[in-house]
Parts: C-alpha cells; sequence; structure tokens
C-alpha cells in the first residue's frame, strides 16, 4: 500500500447476512463456481470501459483467503498492507461485495486523475473499490472469504478480494479517458427513482454527481417539451432546511435544469451557455423531479449533473 495511494476505502455495504457459527474457515472459501462467478463479474465491468480481462490467480487468492481468516478471527475490518490492490467488504456472498464495490461508478469522473477531491480529482475514498475493479493495469485477481467470530460483525462473512498490480495511483488514470463510458442511470421519458438521500451531502454540503451522461446524443431522447435532446429526469428528496445548487457541467453544448415537485409544481428553469446554475430551497421536505436536458438538437458530449448543500449538517 505505500507504493500507492490506496488500495480501496473500507466502505461497509448495506446489505449484510448472517451465517450459521458453524461455518468454519474452509467451508467459508470460494467454490470454483463462486471463483468463476466473480471473475465474469470483475469482467464485465471491465469489458463496458474497454478494460482488459481479468483472470483468477489462486497465489492472489492465497494472500485474500489467509487475511480473511485474521480478519474472521480477530473480529477486525480493516485491510492489509500487502504488495496487491485489495477491496473489502461485509456482505451475504463475494458477488454481493462485488455489486457493493461496483455501485461507486455514481461517484466516478471519467477521464479524471486518481486524487484527493480538494485538489478536483476523482477522490479515492468514495470511488477507489470501483476504481481498483477497472484499473486498466490489474491484469489478476484473487478473493477469499470467512465466517467473522467475534467483534461488531459476528456470524456475517467479510471479503477480502486483492488484485496484481494494484491499481489507485495518484495522479493516473483508472482507465484510458477515450474508452466508453458505461450509463449508471439510463435517460428515460418518465420519473425514476434517483437516490438524493441526505447522508451525500450532509458531512461536506456536497458537491456530489448524482448523475452523468457520457455522450447526449449517444444516450440522450428527443425532448417532446423542448427543442433538442432531453437526457434525463429522476426523482429525489430535497429538505426544507436546506438550500441547494444543482449545476450542470459540459464544454461541449447549452444546457437545460428544471426542477418541480412530484406533482409538478414550483417549477424552476435554468439556462447555461454552456453549464446552469439552479439555486433552489424548498418550501416544504418533499420528493423533487430533476430534468437535464440540451436545446441543441446535434449536441455531443459529456454532461454531469451536481448538487451541493448548505448548510451542510
Amino acid at each position: 500500500m505505500n507504493k500507492f495511494l490506496v488500495t480501496a476505502t473500507c466502505v461497509l455495504s448495506a446489505v449484510f447476512a448472517s451465517l450459521s457459527p458453524s461455518c468454519v474457515y474452509a467451508q467459508s472459501a470460494l467454490s470454483p463456481f463462486q471463483r468463476k462467478e466473480l471473475t465474469d463479474y470483475h469482467n464485465k465491468k471491465r469489458a463496458e470501459v474497454d478494460v482488459g480481462p481479468v483472470t483468477w490467480s489462486d497465489e492472489v487468492a492465497n494472500v485474500a483467503q489467509k487475511w480473511a481468516n485474521h480478519l474472521a478471527a480477530t473480529g477486525t475490518f480493516k485491510h492489509n498492507n500487502t504488495k496487491y490492490g485489495e477491496n473489502i467488504a461485509i456482505n451475504s456472498t463475494a458477488l454481493k461485495g462485488a455489486e457493493a464495490w461496483y455501485s461507486e461508478i455514481k461517484n466516478f469522473r471519467p477521464g479524471v486523475v486518481m486524487g484527493p477531491a480538494a485538489e478536483g480529482k476523482n477522490d479515492y475514498t468514495i470511488v477507489g473499490h470501483y476504481t481498483q475493479m477497472v484499473w486498466s493495469k490489474t491484469t489478476k485477481i484473487g478473493a477469499g472469504v470467512a465466517v467473522m467470530q467475534s467483534g461488531p460483525y459476528k456470524g456475517q462473512l467479510v471479503i477480502v478480494c486483492n488484485y496484481d498490480p494494484p491499481g489507485n495511483y495518484s495522479g493516473q488514470l483508472a482507465y484510458a479517458p477515450n474508452a466508453k463510458v458505461p450509463m449508471v442511470d439510463k435517460p428515460l421519458a418518465a420519473p425514476a427513482k434517483m437516490n438524493w438521500k441526505d447522508e451525500h451531502t450532509q458531512l461536506s454540503g456536497g458537491p456530489i454527481m448524482v448523475t452523468g451522461v457520457p455522450n447526449l446524443a449517444t444516450f440522450g431522447k428527443p425532448d417532446p417539451t423542448r427543442e433538442g435532446l432531453q437526457s434525463l429526469i429522476y426523482n429525489g428528496v430535497l429538505r426544507a432546511d436546506r438550500k441547494y445548487t444543482i449545476e450542470t457541467k459540459s464544454t461541449d453544448f447549452n444546457t437545460h435544469l428544471e426542477l418541480k415537485n412530484i406533482n409538478g409544481k414550483e417549477a424552476y428553469g435554468r439556462n447555461g451557455r454552456p453549464n446552469a446554475v439552479l439555486e433552489f430551497q424548498p418550501k416544504a421536505n418533499g420528493t423533487y423531479q430533476l430534468k437535464a436536458s440540451s436545446s441543441q438538437a446535434g449536441a455531443t458530449g459529456q454532461l454531469e449533473v451536481w448538487i451541493t448543500s448548505n448548510p451542510s449538517n
């Protein structure tokens, strides 16, 4: 870990599942099917960003399994200090752990190097699990699991996945900047569920990227209410005791933001050339609908939508 910025920050999955205390370490090791399942999942997500596949390594897995055994025996949850990159999680299966790591893609900014958020880089504390999964120079993975025998997670499964070579080097890209970018949230013609829960902004006030569309011309849909393309419509919860700043970030085309409550009232809109900034304080706690679009019919390029809250707690 001393050779690179961070392997992957410990983030517990929100979904836990209890396993029988009678399970022992050997029974908790991944089966051949589970190894293939985990490897295939990594390769599926790597392929989405034009990154080459990884293969399973028994040597790497042996290190991961030993550390999983150690965590289970001591009831601790922390990273190991090895030459490998590492993701860890508490979850019901290794695959569920990987799915939780992948969910950090919602915080990832394609084409931005790794480093502290304060320097305008991808904040490794909120994207580190995902970027390690898709790190272009990583070629091998190996994982181990064990049932926690003590501590706050007693009876639950700890998952350790190691990566060789490791990723998350400060100042480097996770993968080539011209790689295709997966859709985290597909553009829709009707409201869809979107998580704006306050824990995303309450500690620092933000900003957080609530969604990203890599290419409006490719992923956008014709907007029946405006000339041009509609990129997304999402629902999210906003609080009356906060002021929100919502803004687009685009360098390639003009943008439009529109915010209204779930009943279609209290509409606010802003046009941007190219970026639109909308400041809003709800009259009451509630669910609001956010739409971002472009009035340029031939708009191409990346569109991001960011949200900041004030006060932050």
